[in-house]
């Protein structure tokens, strides 16, 4: 791969009983050094990231590369899904080698990770024990039922990672987002009582809101802390783990518990946007893509409804801000409701734009559009 190539998988139908045929966005980035200070641009805490080694590499420089990969997407994406495939099995003599190389892998990962969590959650309780928060009943109470939901959340992480994420419905997946939804109250909660808290060894009021912004930003990494939760081999030669794998993936990412935006409902103007921006990535005389039964009324929208100035922008690489608010609202979208797609789309991987709610928001950035984010 060169730079970034993305590609659209249909997943076939989905699980919310409506029939609904799922589509998901593939970003195959190149593994090459050269390319990586670019992919933290294309990364989003709503995806699902693969690490891609080979098997028959030695232990040490794989886990390697997956802690480089890792660490690049917990700079980017915190807290994000993340697996390891382990391609070229066919090199490898059997079943019992490919496994006794990838458990040695996953070992010196897993153990560098829990290395990182304790040292965060140390730096986390020296910066609570030094804001003298203990002697509020109120705040011990909460930080006792945060430290309960930290533990929870551990164990079940530990368990999804002991079966490999084979168990697409494993009572994990509720244990995790249940314990992140109690560990966000919890944290919020005892924010608020440490405002109302009088400052202790006589801070000054900017030492005290610095030291403040620092506890959060360790709760922010303790609670979202790596998840590299499943993992397969394959061999594209031999076909090897290949059908395992993709059935794995489509369950995960069909699973709103870990992926909120899967199945929403959205107004067909935000899909006529992703489809006009997928049109502009298809090569000329490619014919028509292999389309999801639900797809046929975008179809039929953007036949009725886009002019020949919006499909023309969007089949730039990309086009200002300004430029597509002005084609937008011939379609209906007043500049409100096209900010409001663009964040849509941008979390699902469909177009980018850097916009207020994005991670990597940039003021410069949010007056450009990303169409084609393919490089």
């Amino acid at each position: 791969t060169v730079g970034i190539e993305v590609r659209r998988w249909p997943l076939g139908a989905g699980r919310g009983g409506g029939g609904e045929e799922l589509v998901a966005h593939i970003y195959d980035a190149a593994g090459h050094r050269v390319y990586r200070a670019s992919h933290g641009a294309f990364m989003s805490p709503e995806a699902l990231f693969l690490h891609v080694v080979r098997s028959d590499a030695p232990a040490g420089a794989a886990a390697d590369t997956v802690l480089a990969w890792l660490e690049a997407v917990q700079q980017e994406a915190p807290g994000a899904v993340m697996g390891v495939v382990f391609t070229h099995a066919d090199l490898l003599a059997d079943d019992g080698e490919r496994d006794r190389r990838q458990r040695a892998v996953l070992a010196r990962v897993q153990a560098e990770v829990q290395r990182q969590v304790r040292a965060v959650d140390e730096a986390m309780r020296r910066a609570e024990a030094e804001g003298a928060f203990e002697a509020d009943a109120a705040w011990r109470e909460k930080q006792a039922r945060r430290d309960t939901a930290l533990d929870t959340l551990d164990r079940a992480l530990a368990v999804w990672q002991e079966t490999g994420g084979r168990s697409a419905d494993s009572a994990a997946i509720g244990t995790v987002a249940d314990a992140l939804a109690r560990l966000s109250t919890l944290h919020h909660e005892m924010h608020e009582l440490e405002a109302r808290l009088p400052p202790s060894g006589g801070r000054e009021q900017d030492a005290r809101d610095e030291a403040q912004q620092r506890l959060q930003r360790l709760r922010e990494q303790r609670v979202r802390r790596p998840r590299l939760l499943f993992s397969y081999g394959v061999s594209s030669k031999t076909g090897h783990g290949l059908a395992d794998l993709r059935r794995a993936l489509a369950a995960l990412m069909q699973d709103q518990r870990l992926f909120p935006h899967v199945g929403m409902k959205v107004p067909l103007s935000y899909a006529m946007l992703e489809r006009l921006a997928q049109e502009g990535r298809e090569p000329a005389g490619s014919g028509q893509p292999e389309r999801a039964a639900w797809e046929h009324a975008v179809t039929e929208y953007v036949e009725k409804t886009a002019s020949a100035g919006l499909r023309a922008l969007c089949a730039q690489p990309y086009a200002s801000l300004r430029d597509l608010e002005r084609e937008a609202a011939g379609a209906g979208l007043d500049a409100e409701q096209l900010l409001r797609a663009l964040q849509f789309l941008h979390a699902t991987g469909s177009v980018l734009h850097y916009g207020a709610g994005a991670r990597q928001h940039s003021w410069r950035l949010q007056e450009v559009v990303f169409l084609q984010p393919q490089f």
